[in-house]
């Protein structure tokens, strides 16, 4: 059950892309607060969902731009809430349950690089910067897909 979050990306990705089409086409900000609350649960399951929600922030502040949406502090105050709040809610969501559970905060480095590092580590076989500790959690997974290669 390893492959679970690597189907969960794509998923809530593809949600928060078709909410964010859906916000283009109709510019109501329902939209945006369900793009926004898909990207977070992408984040939640790979580290490039952090990615995938900046550059939700990115494309949404050139569209409000190019149509002159930002008419006023107030709702410029509207997309923010509707774009940070749902985001903020799931991320910070995680963090305290896994504080409770774990009694930590440290999800730092760790929680932010092992998975794509580990990708790129298997597909090059190279490790500069020494953090192929940071790897080891993948119990052989990192052999397989490095074995594969040579196929």
């Amino acid at each position: 059950m390893t492959e679970v979050p690597y189907g969960l990306f794509p998923f809530f990705g593809g949600i928060g892309l078709w909410q964010f089409l859906r916000f283009l086409e109709d510019r109501r900000l329902r939209h945006l607060w369900l793009a926004s609350a898909s990207v977070g649960m992408a984040s939640l399951s790979h580290t490039d969902g952090v990615l995938l929600f900046g550059i939700l922030l990115v494309a949404t502040g050139i569209v409000a731009v190019a149509t002159r949406q930002l008419t006023s502090v107030s709702r410029l105050a509207r997309f923010g809430v509707a774009l940070l709040v749902p985001w903020t809610a799931a991320v910070g969501l995680f963090v305290a349950v896994f504080f409770l559970v774990n009694e930590t905060w440290e999800i730092g480095l760790q929680w932010l690089m092992r998975v794509p590092y580990g990708h790129f580590e298997a597909a090059y076989a190279y490790d500069p910067l020494g953090l192929s500790q940071l790897t080891n959690r993948y119990d052989g997974l990192l052999t397989v897909v490095a074995g594969s290669r040579r196929l």
